[in-house]
């Protein structure tokens, strides 16, 4: 419940605090006075957009604080979920608007968005008044009234867990077979990619050797001219320095024994002049072997023209060309493999769709059921509060299934005798919305878990003894709710348990709004002006001190 308000510069409310008692509390005042404001600042604290116009002139800021004892368990669990939970199963709500147009919002001392702020309050007050009747013209919300009527929330939840669940397997299944059709539209050329690529042989180095020996073919030329140079010193006719140094070593061989000095010499010389001639005879075979270059280059350059085009087309690399290669072979084989995987999906889903048809056919036939009795609840509710013609049905279509079953339903309403029900939003006046939102709340009081209902001259047009049976409804409610009513009709206001005045001062030019609880005599004054302005009779005042009883 709401127990504490405090409404700190909102528009002409310089500082209230409001403490709330847990039954039924009314404010009234004048027109003008600032009902609407103090409406204003609950719905800003509750995480709704709000003006700048809000903060009252001369001031920065406006603040409003909400303090709400013994939450709902909805509540708890929301709170819980943003890690807001307090100790004292206590929460409060508090918001702050800046001149400059700037919001804050922090619940428990925690700072959180606008989103978090309206979620949980969500789940702690709901505001009814005759411009708040979207949930009750909006079809869309009367089969979850129905539904939270007659009980049937678990059985919804069930079938939407199967529906969710069906959802998921065929979601796989689809995606399986897009998959294996796209890999059968393409086998041909997944095929004959691989194929290509697999004739090819590629190495995933064999690039850079080719592109290093292709270097090496097209400088044979200088190659060979130089290695055959070195060879022609074999060649000399007896006159060169191979057979100079083959001499002179024959000479140094003669001297080596003489000493060791010259053996060493011997020794080292012998040794490079042998090294000399079988580098040069290598020379020679090297130059010889190049008598096949302009054949090799051509055959080199033609595999790496066959590498890169390969390379252009599923590379850029040799790696990736053979990634590639690997994964359309995957490609072919998961076709293949999804095949049995999609026949055990089909026949899965299947069951589970079945499963969810045959529990959103029986959850449609106990929303028929709930539906006529919660028309004939709201109905002879309706009937007590003055609309003694009113003829309310639900107009249940069929629909594909989905997540909330097969149906889809619309509250329909007659209110004059002969005609025909026709949808809410076509036919009820402001007065009649609010009595008829009125009557679903209280006849979904003991389900509903919204612990606060604020009802906001919900009156408005109803005559003394209409009043006084809404009065009654509020009363009823207030037993198991907190109801918050503000009203300009006294039969409503003396049946309060709590009664707050809002009354309007200007002072030195500013104009003050001010909000009191008033009891006794004070109170006895209050509902006598209500019924006859300030000039109240005696007689009138004696009337609304037996309307509260003193």
């Amino acid at each position: 419940m709401l127990s504490k308000l405090c409404a700190q510069n909102v528009a002409v409310i310089e500082k209230a605090e409001i403490d709330l008692e847990n039954g039924f509390n009314v404010f009234t005042g004048e027109t003008g006075a600032g009902k609407s404001i103090l409406v204003d600042a609950i719905c800003a604290v509750l995480g709704a957009r709000t003006s700048k116009s809000i903060v009252r002139t001369g001031e920065t800021k406006a603040r409003v604080t909400a303090v709400f004892e013994n939450i709902s368990e909805e509540a708890m669990e929301k709170l819980k979920k943003e890690n807001l939970l307090s100790e004292n199963n206590e929460c409060i709500l508090y918001r702050e608007i800046g001149a400059d147009g700037r919001s804050s919002a922090k619940i428990n001392g925690n700072i959180v968005p606008l989103s978090v702020l309206k979620e949980i309050g969500s789940a702690l007050i709901g505001i009814y008044g005759q411009n708040d009747s979207h949930d009750l013209l909006h079809s869309k919300k009367h089969l979850f009234m129905i539904d939270s009527f007659g009980g049937l929330l678990p059985k919804r939840q069930e079938l939407y867990k199967t529906v969710l669940r069906f959802s998921e397997v065929n979601g796989e299944l689809k995606k399986l077979v897009a998959e294996r059709d796209e890999a059968n539209r393409k086998r041909e050329l997944y095929e004959f990619q691989v194929n290509e690529i697999d004739n090819a042989a590629l190495k995933a180095d064999e690039e850079d050797e080719l592109l290093k020996r292709i270097k090496v073919l097209k400088s044979s030329d200088k190659i060979i001219k130089t290695m055959q140079k070195a060879a022609s010193l074999f060649y000399s006719d007896g006159n060169g320095p191979i057979e100079a140094l083959g001499s002179l070593e024959k000479d140094l061989s003669l001297v080596a024994a003489e000493d060791e000095e010259s053996e060493k010499i011997y020794d080292r010389f012998s040794s490079a002049y042998l090294e000399l001639c079988d580098t040069l005879r290598e020379a020679e075979r090297y130059a010889w072997g190049f008598n096949m270059g302009e054949a090799e280059l051509q055959k080199s350059e033609d595999r790496l023209y066959e590498i890169k085009t390969l390379n252009r087309k599923y590379g850029p690399t040799t790696e990736e060309t053979l990634k590639f290669a690997d994964s359309l072979r995957d490609k072919i084989t998961k076709a293949k493999e999804d095949e049995s995987r999609i026949n055990l999906l089909s026949a899965e889903a299947k069951k589970i769709y079945d499963e969810a048809a045959k529990k959103a056919k029986e959850l449609s036939e106990l929303r028929h059921k709930s539906a006529e009795r919660f028309m004939a609840e709201i109905t002879a509710v309706l009937k007590d509060l003055n609309m003694k013609n009113v003829r309310m049905e639900t107009d249940f279509k069929e629909k594909k299934l989905s997540s909330n079953g097969i149906d889809e339903a619309e509250f329909l309403i007659s209110v004059n005798p002969g005609e025909p029900p026709k949808p809410l939003s076509k036919i009820a006046s402001g007065g009649e919305n609010s009595r008829i939102m009125l009557a679903i709340k209280s006849v979904m009081a003991d389900r509903d878990t919204i612990d606060t209902m604020i009802f906001d001259e919900i009156d408005t047009g109803v005559s003394g003894s209409g009043a006084s049976k809404i009065g009654d409804k509020l009363q009823g409610l207030s037993s198991s709710k907190q109801v918050i009513c503000i009203t300009h009709q006294a039969q409503i206001a003396a049946m309060a348990n709590a009664h707050f005045h809002i009354e309007k001062n200007v002072v030195n030019g500013r104009t003050f709004t001010t909000v009191e609880e008033i009891s006794g005599e004070k109170r006895a004054e209050e509902i006598a002006k209500i019924m006859g302005g300030d000039k109240y009779s005696s007689s009138l005042l004696d009337s609304a001190r037996k309307m509260i009883g003193i």
